[in-house]
């Protein structure tokens, strides 16, 4: 199963990913994706990074995670570090 954590690693532009992760509401709420954010985040992933989320139940786990944490997703990112699950 994949978790935002492991997602985050697979990335190498981390301020690239930050900047379109950490704040969607322009997306979802002016270009009309409200109720397509997992189509969204799929886009932006495969569109920007080269990854594709075919399992409908990894995409809906990273897309809520995402949308849970928005705004503060760089602090999520710190607290991993402190745990060590991420250098």
């Amino acid at each position: 199963m994949l978790h935002f954590i492991q997602l985050y690693k697979l990335v190498d532009d981390k301020k690239l990913f930050l900047s379109l992760f950490n704040d969607l509401s322009y997306e979802i709420d002016g270009l009309g994706y409200e109720g397509f954010e997992g189509e969204l985040i799929n886009d932006l992933l495969f569109t920007h990074f080269g990854i594709e989320i075919e399992c409908e139940k990894q995409l809906e786990r990273v897309t809520m995670f995402m949308l849970n944490h928005q705004g503060e997703l760089d602090k999520r990112i710190e607290s991993f570090k402190v745990f060590k699950l991420i250098a």
